[in-house]
């Protein structure tokens, strides 16, 4: 089947399906429900690390699997039900960005949670304000710099 927008403004999209008893609309509201799951395995390997287990045997693979899935929901529960979410920040890529992305909700928890973590009284004569800053830059970029990734948009 051939899916069109009436008004011309996206590509032709063509589906091809083996359940032709199916109606057209149900074969693409499937498809369309489907990409929130890419989106969730995608944000999960590239920034939790989910492609890169360090265990092969029995059941390790899939315990790591479920482990990163988990810990994707409670970033996502955590960023819900912080009081002061870091703003959205549009990326070059995307300058039209309005919803929190994952990297976003990331983001926010490790913001919120890295102060009870790291002793900011130990850095020497610096203000408070400048140590809470830092972190939140810190937060935003983590995700980036991972060795041998690349992200330039996220």
């Amino acid at each position: 089947m051939i899916v069109r927008d009436p008004r011309h403004n996206e590509a032709d999209d063509c589906f091809f399906t083996t359940a032709v008893t199916r109606a057209a609309t149900t074969v693409v509201t499937e498809y369309g429900d489907r990409w929130p799951v890419e989106v969730t395995i995608r944000d999960s390997k590239q920034l939790l690390g989910l492609e890169e287990p360090q265990c092969w045997k029995d059941q390790g693979p899939a315990r790591a699997a479920g482990l990163g899935l988990w810990l994707f929901s409670l970033v996502w529960l955590l960023y819900l039900t912080t009081p002061a979410p870091l703003p959205v920040t549009p990326s070059p890529c995307y300058p039209q960005k309005r919803t929190p992305s994952f990297a976003d909700a990331l983001a926010t928890v490790r913001t919120a949670l890295w102060p009870r973590i790291i002793d900011t009284s130990a850095v020497a004569g610096q203000p408070v304000a400048i140590c809470a800053r830092l972190i939140a830059y810190l937060a935003r970029a983590a995700w980036r710099t991972k060795p041998g990734k690349s992200h330039a948009c996220g």
